[in-house]
């Protein structure tokens, strides 16, 4: 497992602040609408881009660097990624994190 940039990070929380913005929704006020699917915030993230979705298995060693960096338990040791490309080049990868907030999902 990669770790992530300080740089990549960034642009990751701007992303989501970005959908958040475009869907016109403050996202305390979110109370389980949905405003871009995933195919949607794919399309906006990656524009005219194929994308493919593998699937990783991670090592003890890639476990344990995940749960430390997470701060929690990791309940799944196969991560699917979404990876962009666009004329047979790799541009990015984006991951979808789908967890509970009180009693509803929230990714």
């Amino acid at each position: 497992m990669q770790q992530l940039s300080l740089t990549r990070r960034s642009f990751l929380a701007g992303l989501v602040a970005a959908v958040f913005l475009l869907a016109g929704a403050n996202p305390a006020s979110a109370k389980g609408k949905t405003f871009l699917t995933v195919e949607e915030a794919l399309a906006l993230a990656f524009p005219e881009c194929r994308i493919e979705r593998p699937n990783i298995y991670l090592t003890k060693k890639q476990e344990k660097a995940a749960r430390k960096l997470a701060k929690c338990e990791i309940t799944h040791k196969i991560v699917r990624p979404y990876h962009a490309y666009k004329e047979g080049r790799r541009i990015g990868t984006a991951y979808f994190d789908t967890h509970r907030v009180r009693t509803m999902k929230e990714t």
